[in-house]
């Protein structure tokens, strides 16, 4: 349990969807194990997943995610101050999505940043007043998609991070912000540890005037690291995600749909807690935790966890790091990418079937995962 006599202005969670969870008579279990880490904090943020909507127009050629709009009332519950809405699924119901997310958080006093109607209101931070000091919150998203996802001056969507456009963001904010955190959706999907090239850039970002980094995007979670003043924690891991049924439309017509098993990874979590003084972060910790089979948070009082998550912090910062990280980046794209493609039992049920684009599949395949592994770029959807 969360130490009450610690100053805790700001608690901090990774991915939230609400896919799978249709029955509002589960809003009050699902996260009541861990309500109490919530009530002492002055605001809670996170970034949220999935859009609150009750379209049925999900964005063609892609698997989509969303949530009832009723779940937004269940986020004010918990204390939610602020999400973050700059990721590759917010316009999965195009912008009829976007606005029913906008609206249901409006109504239930949650605010948001990180997509709007319009690029201005996309890239607008949000500022909060927590223990009378101005907290300003700047949230973009990396992840490149295919589809219409970021906005522009006329047309809605999330707001796509640029590295010149942030860093004169933070500059701005930094000028009459007590504190400015920058929430950014980046990274690989199941990679342990950032990249190098990660490091660099949370730096630069912190050197710029940033002073707390929070990242998700990997769905599992990843170190913390201290950097100068400021504070750089590169993946929360999923704090409310669950199995759940993945269906491909196009056209408005299901083609397709894939039952997404979630690995014991993909269901762990972590609750950053951030106290904060005038001169900036004044201390942080960590609660972990984990969704069981019912879909409900729970504390993870694994002892493992602990070890394993210093373990996440003290590596990035070891000598030959980024010589490490790409043999680690290596093993990865094989099991996560290449490894599956090339089943035995997959190639021999379909044999009869293998037509030429199916090696230039394969070949594509391959020099997206080197050019990862060479840190030619950190996105596999590319």
């Amino acid at each position: 349990m969360p130490d009450m006599k610690k100053q805790v202005d700001i608690i901090a969670v990774g991915d939230i969807s609400f896919m799978g969870y249709s029955t509002p008579e589960v809003r009050q279990g699902i996260f009541k194990a861990v309500k109490d880490c919530f009530g002492q904090a002055g605001c809670t943020v996170g970034n949220l997943e999935s859009p609150l909507t009750r379209s049925s127009k999900a964005v063609p050629g892609k698997y989509t995610l969303k949530g009832d709009p009723i779940w937004a009332r269940a986020l004010g519950e918990l204390k939610f101050g602020l999400v973050s809405l700059a990721n590759n699924h917010i316009m999965d119901y195009g912008e009829e999505g976007l606005y029913d997310t906008l609206d249901s958080l409006n109504e239930a006093g949650v605010k948001h940043t990180g997509a709007g109607r319009n690029q201005d209101e996309a890239f607008a931070p949000a500022v909060l007043s927590i223990g009378g000091r101005n907290i300003t919150f700047i949230a973009r998203s990396s992840v490149v998609v295919s589809s219409k996802a970021y906005a522009g001056k006329l047309n809605p969507g999330a707001a796509l991070f640029d590295e010149k456009e942030v860093v004169y963001s933070i500059k701005e904010c930094k000028r009459s912000a007590d504190v400015v955190v920058l929430m950014l959706h980046w990274g690989l999907e199941q990679y342990r540890f950032p990249s190098p090239r990660q490091r660099e850039l949370a730096q630069r970002l912190i050197d710029a005037g940033a002073d707390i980094l929070i990242g998700h995007h990997p769905h599992v979670v990843q170190g913390v690291e201290k950097y100068r003043e400021g504070l750089i924690a590169y993946s929360l891991g999923n704090f409310l995600f669950n199995d759940f049924v993945w269906e491909l439309t196009t056209n408005n017509v299901k083609e397709g749909a894939a039952e997404v098993k979630l690995p014991k990874d993909n269901k762990q979590g972590m609750v950053l807690q951030l106290g904060i003084d005038e001169g900036g972060l004044l201390s942080h910790s960590e609660i972990f935790t984990r969704v069981n089979g019912a879909g409900y948070v729970l504390i993870d009082k694994d002892s493992s966890r602990g070890r394993d998550f210093e373990n996440l912090s003290r590596r990035p910062s070891m000598r030959c790091y980024s010589q490490w990280w790409r043999m680690q980046a290596i093993y990865l794209e094989w099991k996560l990418r290449i490894k599956p493609r090339l089943s035995p039992q997959k190639i021999i049920r379909n044999f009869c079937k293998i037509r030429p684009r199916h090696f230039a599949e394969m070949g594509k395949a391959l020099k997206k995962s080197i050019n990862i592994s060479n840190e030619k770029t950190t996105n596999p959807y590319e």
